[in-house]
């Protein structure tokens, strides 16, 4: 009857080692780390989106983390104006902003000396003068709003679900590259 038992209990053993266990529940950024459902559902508040012929856009406004701080501090440095500002005084929320350019053909960018982005009603301005800034920018690999905050105090106003974002882009040099997209939240 022991042999049977600890047959039975190898077999078992055997059994559960030969199944692998896929945590769903996880997400890049956290580098397989457990993320409960109440977190994921934080982790975006608002997300816009929208799209004209030649270009799409979004627009994420999300908590501001620990991991974002130390993004700053790698980027900027410990004893950084930047990184110094957010110990003492924490931002709420961080925005993200991405263009894209999926028209036909490529752009001609010979002629373009910059591109000047602002997003409304957040008063978000940047400005590209080399062309492979640009290029990047219009790839989508370029955070438009890199280092803009949202912060509690409401120095700056939280958009609702029900705001229009508007993304204007200006080329000098090219003005039939310029672009107005509306971003609705989804």
């Amino acid at each position: 009857m022991k042999k049977i038992i600890i047959l039975f209990s190898l077999v078992f053993l055997l059994v559960g080692c030969g199944t692998k266990n896929e945590n769903k529940n996880t997400n890049t950024n956290n580098n397989g780390v457990e993320v409960s459902e109440e977190e994921q559902a934080n982790e975006i508040l608002l997300h816009y989106e929208g799209r004209t012929n030649d270009y799409s856009a979004e627009v994420t406004i999300s908590q501001f983390t620990d991991d974002d701080a130390e993004l700053i501090k790698s980027e900027f440095g410990e004893d950084s104006d930047e990184y110094i500002m957010l110990q003492d005084n924490r931002p709420t929320y961080k925005v993200e902003s991405f263009i894209l350019y999926d028209g036909e053909g490529n752009v001609d960018l010979k002629e373009v000396t910059e591109l000047k982005i602002s997003i409304s009603p957040m008063d978000i301005n940047s400005i590209y003068f080399t062309e492979q800034d640009i290029v990047k920018v219009l790839q989508g690999k370029d955070n438009i709003s890199h280092n803009y905050f949202i912060y509690e105090d409401l120095r700056n106003e939280l958009p609702t679900e029900d705001t229009v974002i508007e993304m204007i882009g200006t080329f000098d040099g090219n003005s039939q590259l310029d672009f107005t997209v509306e971003l609705n939240s989804i």
